[in-house]
């Protein structure tokens, strides 16, 4: 004959009857209070779950907060490139402007090729970097 709960044999090796519908429990494996070893297990293996499922939740609120982190950032180190070449084309600008300006007719071939030296010499240092 056989224990429902933790299928151990009636009788223990000291000869003792093991009946625990009559209060008498295996040392092992039974337990008087909390129903039988499987829901015990099952206990267990519930919670052991949640706590899976809880830590994955956080990971994965960890993981979607560096993500947003790391969007602003890139956006914001992008914003700031775009501002400062705006601003260097501005000065350029102004400097060709400038030189432009200022020649004369006797001093605007001159100027020009400045200017046209300049402007290839920028133009190659760009395709060059890309």
């Amino acid at each position: 004959m056989f224990c429902v709960s933790c299928e151990m044999k009636s009788r223990d090796r000291a000869g003792r009857r093991h009946t625990p519908r009559l209060g008498r429990w295996h040392p092992t494996c039974c337990t008087p209070i909390g129903g039988t070893p499987h829901d015990s297990l099952r206990r267990t293996v519930h919670a052991a779950s949640e706590q899976a499922q809880n830590a994955q939740e956080a990971a994965d609120n960890d993981i979607a907060g560096a993500r947003a982190s790391f969007e602003k950032t890139r956006e914001d180190y992008r914003h700031s490139r775009t501002e400062d070449l705006n601003n260097l084309d501005r000065k350029i600008a102004a400097q060709a402007l400038e030189s432009l300006e200022t020649a004369t007719a006797a001093t605007w071939d001159e100027a020009k090729a400045n200017l046209d030296k300049d402007w290839d010499a920028l133009k190659s240092a760009v395709d060059k970097a890309q």
